[in-house]
This record gives C-alpha cells, structure tokens and sequence, in this order.
C-alpha cells in the first residue's frame, strides 16, 4: 500500500466530514460533566455513558468499554486491534470539566452560553471545548477516518477517557484504566498545547507549611520582640512573623529558579512557588499562636521528582536551623498534600513517537511545530509514573477560556488535529497490505 497516496485520501476524507466532527464535539459539550469533586452532581457519568454509545454508533472499534470505577466516576476505553504485529499507542483524554461559577456565568457570551456548544466565529465554545473535549473529539475522529477509508493498520489503538482529572483523582482515573489492563509503550495526551509538540511536562506538588508560635497578649509584645532583663522570660512569639520568614525565602528561591533552573523546552521562569492560602492568629488581641499556608511547586522536567522535594525541604530547613525558636519548635511541613505529588515528563525530542508527530505536523500544517514544555500537568504526569512515554498535543489552549469565562476551540485547529493524529497512527502502527 503506498502511504503517501493513503495519507492524502485520509486527509480528503477528513476535510469532507469536518461537519460531522464539529457536530460531534458541540453535542459532547451540551453534555455537562463537572468532575464530581469539585461539584455535587452525576453529570459526567452520564456523559461518559453517552460518549462510549457515540464511539459505538461509529461501528469502528473492536471493543468499547464504559465502567463505572465508584459511584460518580467512570471511565471509557476504544479499542481498535491492529491486524499485524506493528507498535501500539495509547491515546489519554478527560471529559471532567471544571464548573462554570455563578460569576462566570455572568460574563458568559449570552449567544454563546457554557453548555450550548454554539458554533460562531470558527471556534466551538462551552465549558470543555478546549480542556479538552476538542482533543478527545480528535481523536475519536482519527480512528475513525482510517477505518472509514479502508486503512488497515498492523499495532492496536487505545482510547482512554475518564472522569477525574480536574481533582488529580488518579486512583480512579488512569491508575483504574490501566489497572483494567489497558496499557501501551507510548502514550498521547491530547490535553490542549495549541498545536505545539510537547514532549515534556513540568512536575508539581503542592505542600502545607504550619507554624506554631507562643501566643501572649498584645499588651506584652514589646518583651517579645525587644531586649528585656534576665530574670523575665519572653511571653510570646508571633507564627505569622515567624512565617514570613518563609514566605520571604520562597520569593528568593524563586527567583534563583528563574536565573539558574533551566530546560531547553521550559518556558523561561516557568520553576515557579506559588502561595495560594494562608491562614493565622486566633484572636484580635493576641499574638499569632499559629500560622499556616499552602502552596505549590511547578518544578524543570529535567528534575528528578526525589530531588525537587528534596531541595524543597532543604530550603524549609535552611530557614528553621536560621532562628532561634523555629530551631527549637520546628514547622510542621506535609509534602506532598491535598493531591498526590506529580512527577514530571520528560520525553526526549528524537523519541520515535515525537519524530512522527513532528512529520505529521509538517505535513498538514506545512511549518514545523514548535517544542516545548508543558506548564500545566496533567493525567500526562501520572501516565508517565508507569513507565510510558508520554507527548502531549491537542488543539485549543489554556487562554482561550479554560477554567474560565467564553471557553472555546477553534474548528481549524480540531481539523488539523484530526489529521496530524491519523497520519500518526499510518507511521506509527504501520499499513497493512
């Protein structure tokens, strides 16, 4: 079979049923799914129930399984078995989405609302349309078109779309899907890159910090922040001055970050220490008896996570050793918290897989793409953590709405995506005669 004239009837066949692949994904997102941890409801179970009908209604895949993992998570997987021994790959979406707030709603398009899937403009729009059911519907798509055209591939497909990455979730996510035995060497995430090639994604772990100081009545602070006689004991010390110590040392280190922490796909800077609450002091008349904030770390991709956190809590140390009472009363640090640390991706760029989407790319697009590293993690961090290869690109990106107000996808880019992934899976999986 020759490839070049087999890509170039896929391609054709693409462009002539972009309609349907526009109408596929504005029906996906007037199926709400919030994930379920940041939102009481069941919507994404039934959204998923309705997308595993819809791949099924494709009539193009060897098996399409739905489960529901617990009560308000499930998960969907498309097989589509090669006919040879050729390499498999694994694709990875999420149809969780983040909820729309009461304010968001307020400044939401109203010819355009967060659920309407409305098409205007060239783009898509709703909640999802670009994190990342544009990516999903890509996908989908791709399969889709090759076996529509006749192409025969030689490796095996997997489609894996769950329902709780929003919240980190993976117990019920990737970790069940591949628990269940869906599994390949490599892996595309078809998260939103904005049509770049991202072979690599920063780590991340968020932390909680806990000062306790000695809590005294304002009335004697100036015994505990200035000189006072032998004989008289200090009365207190305040753990919110104590923490901004801390506090003080992030934004160094940050900074130093910026300078010396460096990765040639990494957006400069992007090693960042945010501090996103902060919390301290019981009562107005009193001296701080405790101090607390949590915060989060996006660390190089070329960081071993061990070394990240470990450099992380050296710096917690460094401060600790620097004060005479932190000395004595140590901060109570929890690391990682709240969600299961991240460990980063880093693919390198010659990888087989990213070679062949770079082709692909160029192909369709006619300009290579730009590599880069992704700032946003994603189910991709965890995949990886199981000894896949991961690459991330998908149409859309984060500041077309995502996780905010007017979310959308521009239809040209869905179409591209959808062509670049079926050319992949030619080279990749490889023809049958």
């Amino acid at each position: 079979m020759n490839a070049n004239k087999t890509k170039k009837e896929v391609l054709s066949y693409i462009e002539k049923n972009k309609s349907k692949i526009v109408d596929f994904l504005a029906e996906y997102i007037k199926h709400p799914s919030v994930n379920p941890d940041l939102e009481e409801n069941t919507d994404v179970v039934n959204c998923q129930r309705w997308l595993a009908e819809k791949i099924k209604s494709y009539s193009v895949f060897d098996k399409v399984d739905f489960w529901i993992e617990r009560e308000k998570y499930a998960n969907v997987v498309a097989l589509s078995k090669g006919s040879g021994s050729g390499q498999s790959i694994m694709f990875a979406g999420h149809t969780d989405t983040v909820p729309v707030t009461l304010d968001q709603e307020k400044e939401w398009h109203r010819d355009r609302p967060p659920f309407s899937g409305a098409v205007k403009d060239g783009k898509v729009w709703g909640r999802g349309a670009t994190d990342m059911k544009g990516g999903n519907v890509a996908a989908i798509m791709a399969v889709a078109a090759l076996a529509n055209v006749g192409v025969k591939l030689s490796g095996d497909i997997l489609l894996t779309f769950c329902s709780s990455e929003e919240s980190g979730n993976r117990s019920v996510g990737v970790d069940s899907i591949i628990a269940r035995g869906y599994k390949s060497p490599v892996c595309i995430v078809m998260e939103a890159s904005n049509m770049k090639l991202m072979p690599a994604i920063q780590g991340e772990f968020y932390f909680r910090l806990k000062i306790t100081g000695k809590s005294s009545h304002i009335a004697s602070r100036h015994l505990c922040i200035y000189p006072s006689a032998y004989e008289i004991n200090v009365p207190g010390v305040n753990a919110i001055e104590k923490m901004i110590k801390y506090l003080q040392r992030f934004q160094e280190i940050e900074r130093e970050w910026g300078i010396y922490q460096k990765h040639p796909l990494m957006y400069p800077g992007a090693m960042t220490l945010n501090i996103s609450k902060i919390s301290g002091g019981e009562t107005f008349s009193s001296l701080a008896e405790t101090c607390e904030v949590v915060g989060s770390v996006l660390y190089n991709p070329g960081l071993d996570r061990n070394e990240a956190i470990g450099e992380f809590k050296s710096i917690v140390d460094c401060v600790t050793n620097s004060d005479y009472w932190l000395r004595q009363h140590p901060p109570e640090l929890e690391l990682p918290y709240f969600l299961p640390d991240k460990p980063p991706v880093n693919t390198p760029p010659n990888h087989d897989l990213c070679k062949a989407l770079y082709s692909s790319i160029e192909f369709v697009v006619g300009s290579p793409p730009e590599l880069k590293s992704s700032v946003s993690t994603s189910d991709g961090n965890y995949i990886a953590d199981h000894g896949i290869d991961v690459i991330t690109f998908g149409p859309g990106d984060f500041d077309m709405g995502a996780h905010g107000t007017n979310e959308y996808v521009p239809v040209d880019q869905v179409i591209d995506c959808t062509k670049i992934l079926a050319l992949t899976l030619i080279d990749w999986c490889g023809l049958i005669d």
